[in-house]
């Protein structure tokens, strides 16, 4: 038999976990709010023209992260990503295949920096004057994956 302390040890214990799961939930819940307020006013996204720098594209977490320098807006990071169904909209439109270091980009994303490890996010992309996605349907997909 389980003596009294070895017992509320083991509620210590089991109401410690749940107070850190609960703070991560929190949190993570907290992220995605905050971006999805930032993003949900389209005329606060801008046109912007590069060359790319570096491109990653991770399919396994659908999301291609490029490195862009020479843009024509002033942002306080060089990084931008594609994600969720914008990623499949341009994996689907040969993007990935297409995409090389140096290449002209043209695209929409919102200027404004959300703290530290933040990516601008990308929701029309043209690269060497082929448009793989639209403005509206990648803000339209952009506003679901962060509800």
């Amino acid at each position: 038999m389980l003596s009294m302390k070895k017992i509320n040890f083991i509620y210590k214990i089991t109401i410690f976990i749940i107070l850190v799961l609960s703070m991560i939930v929190l949190l993570n819940s907290y992220s995605f709010s905050e971006e999805y307020r930032h993003y949900k006013n389209r005329d606060e996204f801008v046109l912007v023209e590069g060359n790319i720098v570096h491109i990653l594209n991770q399919n396994d977490n659908k999301k291609i992260i490029l490195e862009i320098n020479n843009l024509s807006y002033q942002f306080s990071d060089i990084c931008f990503k594609i994600v969720g169904k914008n990623y499949d909209v341009v994996f689907e439109r040969s993007l990935i295949d297409e995409l090389s270091v140096n290449d002209k980009i043209i695209f929409h994303t919102i200027p404004g920096y959300l703290g530290d490890g933040y990516v601008y996010p990308i929701v029309s992309v043209e690269v060497n004057g082929v448009r793989y996605l639209d403005f509206e349907e990648g803000y339209e997909n952009l506003i679901q994956y962060y509800r």
